[in-house]
């Protein structure tokens, strides 16, 4: 199973699909900081239509330790695809603390949520 961070965005939405499309197990998980919960429901309708595999969508932050351990619990997720990371060169040089905290702080909370669960595989996207 794959656990897609940043799903509800553009570049994690079409992820999704495409993991669908080739058989893959998908778990969505995006705080729809800059998602769209209209892309969930587009990822769900595909899904559906080729009778693909879509399992959840789950709500959090990927700073959040406690909703990351109760997800790698839920589910038997092999397979980390992290698009989860704040991205716009302006915002990151007039607030460089929210950069810092998502992308660093976010991607080692994640890594360790990896590391509690013996999840090995991880495709980083920055």
């Amino acid at each position: 199973m794959i656990l897609i961070t940043g799903g509800a965005g553009y570049i994690g939405s079409h992820s999704a699909i495409d993991f669908i499309q080739e058989g893959h197990e998908v778990v969505v998980l995006d705080n729809l900081s800059t998602g769209h919960i209209e892309i969930i429901d587009r990822i769900k309708a595909f899904a559906k239509q080729k009778k693909g595999k879509f399992v959840d969508f789950v709500n959090a932050n990927i700073k959040d330790v406690n909703a990351l351990s109760a997800l790698f619990k839920m589910y038997k997720i092999d397979t980390v695809v992290h698009f989860a990371a704040n991205s716009l060169v302006n915002e990151s040089v007039s607030n460089p603390r929210k950069y810092y905290e998502n992308n660093i702080l976010g991607s080692i909370s994640l890594l360790n949520s990896m590391i509690d669960n013996d999840v090995k595989k991880i495709v980083f996207s920055s």
